[in-house]
């Protein structure tokens, strides 16, 4: 049996990030989880090479738990404008982001005065280093 790299994503990431999802909604001490849409902020455009998974888990996080996922593309200033719209977001639990090696790992070490602090800002929920991208918790 061979497996699509669809197929892969779904059966590596997306329960990460489902139990993930909720095991800081139990913590939270919210019952019914989702109250809200989920939100999932890319900080690169649509069609690039970080968007494609994370549609592709949103769609099927929402098909089988008929939740309500909406990806949120915020590209721009090297992933700096998601990465801070995610930051500037409520913390209750409903508001995901992609990050990279570059947000995450190049930013901190490049840009003297980065408006966000890479560990103390955000929850690592799940990693995937093939593709070097995790999804942070607000």
């Amino acid at each position: 049996m061979t497996l699509s790299r669809r197929s892969a994503a779904k059966l590596l990431v997306a329960p990460a990030i489902l139990a993930g999802v909720r095991t800081v909604s139990a913590a939270s001490g919210n019952e019914a989880y989702p109250a809200k849409s989920v939100r999932i902020i890319v900080p690169y455009p649509p069609g690039g090479p970080y968007d494609g998974i994370p549609r592709l888990i949103a769609q099927w996080i929402g098909a089988q738990h008929g939740w309500s996922i909406v990806t949120d593309n915020r590209s721009g200033a090297t992933g700096i404008i998601g990465v801070m719209a995610a930051k500037q977001a409520p913390a209750d639990g409903h508001t995901l982001v992609v990050v990279t090696t570059s947000t995450h790992g190049s930013m901190p070490a490049l840009k003297r005065n980065l408006p966000y602090d890479p560990i103390k800002d955000s929850w690592c929920v799940t990693s995937c280093p093939c593709a070097a991208w995790g999804n942070y918790w607000r």
